[in-house]
C-alpha cells in the first residue's frame, strides 16, 4: 500500500502541477488580449483629443502639457511593451517599427522650440506631422499588442494541449493501478520539468 500510495501521489502532483501551468498560461493570455482592447479604446480616445489640440497649430500652455504626459507615459511604456514583445516571439519588423514611431514622435516634440521651457509657452507645431507621429506610435503600439494577444493564444492551446496529453499518459498509466519499473522514469521525468526540479 505505501507503494500504491505514493504512486497516486505523485501522479495527483503531476496531474496538478499541468493543470496550473494550463490554468496560468489561461490567465496570461486573458491579461494580454485585456490590456490590447484596452489600448485600443485608449488609443482612439487619445488621438481625437491630440488631433483638437493640433487643429489650431498652437500648443497652448496647458495643451502642452497635455501632450508632454501624454507622450513621456508612450515613451515609458515602450520599453515593456517591447520586451514583452520579444518574449513571446512578435516579429521583429513590428517591434522596430513600434520603437522607430516612439522615437521619431520623442524627437520630433523634443526638437520644438519651446518644448522644455518651463513654465510653459505657446509652441508652434505642424498639424499634420504632429497627428502622424502620434498616430503612428498608437498604430504600431496596437500591432504588438495584439500580436502579444495572439501568440499567448497560443501558447495557451499549447500548453493545453499539453496538459491533456499528460492527463491522458497519466491515466494511461494508472488505469492499470500499477506503475511498472518502465512506466517510473518517464513519470518521475515528467514530475520534474513541471515542477522546475
Amino acid at each position: 500500500t505505501t507503494y500504491f500510495s505514493e504512486r497516486t501521489a505523485i501522479i495527483n502532483a503531476i496531474t496538478s502541477s499541468v493543470k496550473s501551468v494550463a490554468d496560468g498560461a489561461a490567465s496570461a493570455a486573458a491579461s494580454a488580449q485585456s490590456t490590447a482592447d484596452t489600448a485600443a479604446i485608449n488609443a482612439t480616445s487619445a488621438l481625437n483629443k491630440l488631433s483638437n489640440i493640433a487643429s489650431d497649430s498652437i500648443l497652448a500652455p496647458a495643451e502642452h502639457l497635455a501632450v508632454y504626459l501624454e507622450e513621456k507615459s508612450l515613451y515609458d511604456e515602450s520599453s515593456g511593451i517591447i520586451s514583452q514583445a520579444n518574449l513571446f516571439g512578435v516579429s521583429s519588423t513590428s517591434i522596430t517599427n513600434y520603437s522607430n514611431a516612439v522615437s521619431t514622435l520623442h524627437s520630433y516634440l523634443t526638437g520644438l522650440t519651446g518644448w522644455s521651457t518651463v513654465p510653459y509657452v505657446d509652441i508652434t507645431i505642424v498639424p499634420s506631422t504632429f497627428n502622424t507621429n502620434f498616430s503612428n506610435v498608437y498604430s504600431t503600439r496596437q500591432i504588438v499588442l495584439d500580436a502579444i494577444a495572439s501568440s499567448s493564444k497560443t501558447l495557451v492551446v499549447a500548453a493545453q494541449n499539453a496538459a491533456d496529453s499528460a492527463i491522458s499518459d497519466l491515466d494511461d498509466l494508472a488505469n492499470d493501478n500499477i506503475l511498472t519499473p518502465a512506466e517510473i522514469p518517464p513519470v518521475k521525468q515528467e514530475y520534474s520539468v513541471l515542477t522546475g526540479e
